[in-house]
């Protein structure tokens, strides 16, 4: 499988989920080898890796020489399941990837819209070579390898029966055709009572039920549309843990496993298993080539 970028520019904006402010990015295409990169006006551009990952409470953050930009993971889910190797993410107004619709849906249906066009080198992949569990009170996530060489399959569990909203579990296999039925139009969530606490701490304060589901004390929707799938908010914590595993830039073959698990352990997951030399570096094949996996590094700091 070759390399990917996009073909033209897409523009984002619209507000901030946690600041509020009006915000703006513009996608821009990429040569091959670059990786995911950030540019903040002025300066040179950042390449993203797991060590700029910073502040997960409620969404994942990265640290821009200082500056910090917030709420990638939609983004990051969408050039996931596109298999896009190569972006520039330009920030033009804001520190925060506008939150749009809450879900990924805008951001993969632009993106899709202006088009992807294949590089002339190969892609570069992860594959899970020994289980990797991170554990916090109740909370556990982990990654382990699978026999099928290029699949890349996601389950997850939410429980918050405490406050109204029954314990959901669902599990699928990451491609395009799933993620855009099953998951990407899944909204980010949250609880009305908690917004007063939250906006004390500069959180939530772009949140309405126009960019989230917000849920009451008894795990009911306040939306006027409702849900848009029973089970709508696991599913958010599957797309959010695609584009959080997406922070290393390229694809992990493997399982992801979690059980009430953040941002903040889905960063942890993938430090442990970078360190602990759980990822092996190899070039992504073809669908034609499935059981050609060539081996590269298996030193993932070296992408």
């Amino acid at each position: 499988m070759r390399q990917r970028t996009i073909k033209e520019c897409v523009i984002l904006d619209g507000i901030g989920l946690h600041s509020g402010k009006k915000t703006c990015v513009h996608l821009k295409p990429l040569p091959a080898n670059q990786g995911i990169r950030f540019k903040l006006p002025g300066e040179p551009s950042i390449k993203l890796s797991p060590k700029k990952v910073v502040e997960t409470i409620l969404c994942t953050s990265v640290d821009l020489g200082g500056t910090y930009l917030k709420t990638i993971e939609h983004l990051l889910s969408v050039l996931n399941v596109l298999f896009i190797d190569n972006i520039l993410i330009d920030l033009k107004d804001g520190l925060e990837i506008p939150i749009l619709d809450g879900s990924s849906k805008l951001i993969f249906d632009k993106v899709k819209k202006v088009g992807i066009i294949k590089q002339p080198f190969f892609k570069k992949a992860f594959r899970v070579t020994k289980k990797i569990t991170v554990n916090k009170g109740d909370a556990q996530v982990s990654l382990s390898p699978v026999e099928e060489k290029v699949s890349s399959t996601f389950s997850f569990m939410i429980d918050f029966s405490k406050r109204g909203l029954t314990r959901q579990y669902y599990s699928f296999d990451l491609n395009e055709n799933n993620y855009y039925q099953q998951i990407a139009s899944s909204r980010t969530f949250g609880f009305a009572a908690d917004k007063p606490a939250l906006a004390r701490k500069g959180l939530a304060l772009g949140a309405n039920t126009s960019n989230c589901l917000v849920l009451d004390h008894n795990g009911n929707a306040l939306n006027e549309n409702g849900v848009f799938y029973a089970d709508e908010c696991v599913k958010h914590k599957i797309l959010d843990a695609i584009g959080d595993l997406y922070v290393i830039g390229n694809r992990i073959i493997g399982h992801y496993e979690a059980n009430k698990a953040s941002h903040a352990l889905n960063n942890e997951l993938l430090l442990a298993a970078i360190e602990q030399g759980a990822l092996q570096k190899i070039l992504f094949p073809s669908v034609s080539s499935r059981s050609s996996l060539k081996m590269m590094s298996t030193n993932p700091a070296t992408t």
